[in-house]
């Protein structure tokens, strides 16, 4: 029996996308780096050390203190510079007894006690959101289910998202994946978002280009939207 090699590789068959980020059109989405899911001292962090097992959050909050809170901090700056739109999302029951959020989420929720009103709830002090720039809490993984994500890109005439945040195999992919099926052209910021574990980041980022979207480098996406400029794609 002979192989059949019409059917070519996976690599062969998927392409990805591929685009140029319009600067105007173009919006920072911020996703869940609050204290409940980015602190290595508060939230999981606090809780995994609690329980004897702070060495399974080291790569994941070494990567979030060293790498994705300056990275985020350098788009923010670059976004705000340029009057550019930026969008912060939040995770979180929005009811005192979590009903609102679903079964499979609830019992981390609850454990670590995110909710709207609680300090854990709070997004990081070194990525505070500044008066007037948007905040949507969500009490699923994606924010397009239970927040207006929708309809503010479309009243801030937005075609593309640049992602960033926590975690990046969930909440992150989650929300990204559902503005792919919305027509929006996302790319995922590599070095600004991260998972509990490299294996799971890796994963996460190699499914998303290739069929989502494009995946990035902070400094390619300043280069980018520099170029965009430059080019008059605004």
């Amino acid at each position: 029996m002979t192989e059949d090699k019409s059917l070519g590789t996976v690599d062969e068959l998927v392409e990805g996308l591929s685009f140029e980020l319009e600067p105007q059109k173009t919006c920072l989405v911020v996703i869940d780096m609050q204290y409940g899911a980015a602190s290595r001292t508060e939230g999981v962090g606090k809780w995994l050390a609690s329980q004897g097992k702070a060495e399974l959050g080291k790569w994941r909050f070494d990567r979030i203190e060293q790498l994705i809170i300056p990275n985020i901090q350098r788009l923010l700056a670059y976004f705000r510079e340029h009057g550019l739109p930026i969008v912060y999302t939040t995770v979180g029951a929005e009811r005192s007894d979590f009903t609102d959020v679903p079964l499979h989420m609830r019992g981390t929720l609850k454990l670590i006690d995110i909710r709207v009103g609680s300090p854990v709830h709070n997004i990081l002090e070194e990525l505070k959101p500044r008066p007037g720039e948007i905040v949507l809490n969500k009490p699923t993984m994606s924010a397009f289910p239970s927040t207006r994500i929708h309809e503010v890109l479309q009243e801030l005439g937005v075609s593309y998202l640049v992602f960033t945040g926590v975690s990046t195999n969930f909440c992150v992919d989650a929300t990204a994946r559902n503005a792919a099926d919305y027509g929006y052209l996302g790319t995922l910021v590599d070095d600004a978002s991260g998972a509990y574990m490299e294996e799971w980041q890796n994963n996460t980022v190699d499914t998303w280009k290739r069929f989502f979207g494009k995946v990035a480098t902070t400094e390619q996406i300043i280069a980018q939207m520099d170029a965009g400029v430059r080019a008059g794609r605004s």
